[in-house]
């Protein structure tokens, strides 16, 4: 009896830390981008707002998806059209252009990236 509680303790024990570690593992360093929020002046009364994210890792980063403040600010290219994913090296940049938000109300920038998410706020 003592036997099998040891067993199935530590069997427990196991699985607590595999959970542990699974959760872990979807944090992204916050270094692997820069993300910068600014407007773009054309002379508009409202100029648009662009997020520009950069990569600052050697290893290519595909980028799955992008959310800004929750999923209540939508974006487009701002040069181009896109689809996800996007394919980044170092030093690549990708710009979006938001559309019904402006510059004053960006908080936060979710990034999805096959090698885990990171969020970048903005004050």
């Amino acid at each position: 009896m003592n036997n099998l509680m040891k067993t199935l303790g530590f069997s427990a024990l196991l699985s607590i830390s595999a959970l542990a570690l699974h959760g872990c593992s979807s944090g992204l360093d916050p270094d692997t981008f820069s993300v910068e929020l600014n407007e773009m002046d054309y002379g508009s009364r409202n100029p648009p707002a662009v997020i520009t994210i950069r990569s600052n890792i050697a290893e290519p980063i595909e980028v799955t998806d992008v959310t800004v403040n929750n999923g209540q600010c939508s974006y487009m290219g701002h040069d181009t059209r896109f689809n996800f994913p996007l394919h980044f090296k170092m030093g690549q940049i990708f710009r979006l252009r938001l559309e019904r938000c402006n510059f004053s109300n960006v908080v936060q920038v979710d990034i999805e990236t096959n090698k885990g998410n990171g969020s970048y706020q903005f004050n």
